[in-house]
C-alpha cells in the first residue's frame, strides 16, 4: 500500500460485547485481499492471563483469515510478554497489606496508563511503517500514539467502536 491512499485506523474496546460491532465494521468495510493488522502476537505468551475460549483479537484473527484479509501480527512476543510481566509484578503490589491508598493509586496508573504503552506503541508503529497495513485495529488507547507519532501527515480514517 502506498502512503497516498487512505488507511483506516479502528480503536476498539476489546470486550466481547463489542466483537459483533467491530466484525460488522469490518465486513462492511471490505477486507478480502487487505492488510489487515490487530493487536495480536503469533503465539500466546507465558505470562499472558489464562482465557476460557479465544480472546476477542483472536477471534478477530480468526474472521481476518475467514474473509481472507492479510493478518498482520501487531505484537511482538517478548515485548508482550514484559508487559504481561510487568503486569503481574504490579498487581501482587497492589494487593500488599498495609500499602496506603496513594500508593495504590502510584502502582495502578504504572499499570493502567504507562506499562501497556511504553514499549508496544512504539512496536505498533514500527510494524505499520514496515508493513504498510490497510487496516489497524487496535485498542483505542493506542491510536493518539499512531496518530501523533505517523498519521498526522498521512491520509487516514480513525473510527472508535464504541463510538464513545
Amino acid at each position: 500500500m502506498d502512503h497516498d491512499t487512505e488507511r483506516l485506523l479502528v480503536g476498539v474496546i476489546h470486550n466481547k460485547y463489542y466483537l459483533k460491532e467491530v466484525i460488522e465494521f469490518l465486513r462492511k468495510e471490505g477486507i478480502k485481499n487487505k492488510g489487515v493488522m490487530l493487536e495480536i502476537a503469533k503465539n500466546r505468551v507465558p505470562s499472558q492471563p489464562p482465557t476460557d475460549g479465544l480472546t476477542f483479537f483472536e477471534e478477530l484473527r480468526d474472521f481476518v483469515l475467514a474473509e481472507n484479509g492479510l493478518l498482520i501480527y501487531g505484537e511482538d512476543e517478548e515485548i508482550l510478554e514484559r508487559a504481561y510481566a510487568k503486569n503481574k509484578e504490579l498487581y501482587r503490589k497492589m494487593k500488599r497489606p498495609g500499602l496506603s491508598i496513594m500508593q495504590w493509586v502510584e502502582l495502578h496508573s504504572e499499570n493502567r496508563y504507562h506499562v501497556p504503552f511504553v514499549e508496544r506503541d512504539p512496536h505498533f508503529l514500527k510494524v505499520i511503517q514496515e508493513q504498510n497495513p490497510d487496516i489497524v485495529v487496535l485498542g483505542k488507547a493506542h491510536l493518539p500514539y499512531l496518530i501523533e507519532h505517523h498519521f498526522a501527515n498521512i491520509p487516514h480514517r480513525d473510527t472508535y467502536i464504541p463510538k464513545e
